[in-house]
């Protein structure tokens, strides 16, 4: 008996190389490609997932405001020189938060990119964050796959026919 089995979620047709795979220490994700936005979609969400990172995707957790930076300037400013040094060596907390979610950005971009196939990525090679990568292919392919569903189901009306010898009862029924 073999010990090979066939994954549901991928034509047998479909021959997967180590290219067309994104893996880390957590997980393996099958390459976005024109076709298997579905597979995708949910195989990357529990990665971001697991890194903290679909709110920041999902536009759900947003960049710390730089107005506090300002606030903490001035705080720091009013105090002696001794800790104004110390506070220059150390950013103040607003911009500290702001540098964490900017790292964790550029990190949730460079998963999502990292799973692309070459053509999407060519094709999104422009936008860098990565809220407006996930929207950009949710769009695009939504309607390929709108698009393919309207297909297959025109072909199978144009296949839907009555042949010579039924009765019009036994085709309908």
């Amino acid at each position: 008996m073999s010990n090979t089995t066939s994954v549901p979620t991928v034509p047998a047709t479909v021959a997967l190389s180590n290219n067309d795979v994104y893996r880390d220490k957590y997980e393996a994700v099958t390459k976005l490609t024109e076709i298997n936005y579905r597979q995708w979609h949910k195989e990357i969400e529990v990665v971001l997932k697991s890194y903290n990172l679909l709110d920041i995707v999902l536009r759900n957790e947003k960049a710390p405001t730089t107005s506090t930076d300002s606030d903490s300037s001035t705080s720091s400013s009013s105090s002696s020189s001794s800790s104004s040094s110390t506070s220059k060596a150390q950013p103040t907390s607003p911009t500290r938060h702001k540098h964490r979610f900017e790292v964790r950005q550029s990190k949730a971009a460079s998963i999502i990119y990292a799973t692309l196939s070459d053509r999407i990525k060519f094709q999104l090679s422009k936008i860098s964050d990565p809220a407006d990568v996930w929207e950009t292919l949710e769009k695009w392919l939504s309607a390929q796959k709108n698009n393919a569903r309207a297909i297959r189901i025109s072909n199978a009306f144009k296949e839907d026919r009555i042949k010579d010898t039924e009765s019009v009862n036994e085709f309908l029924g």
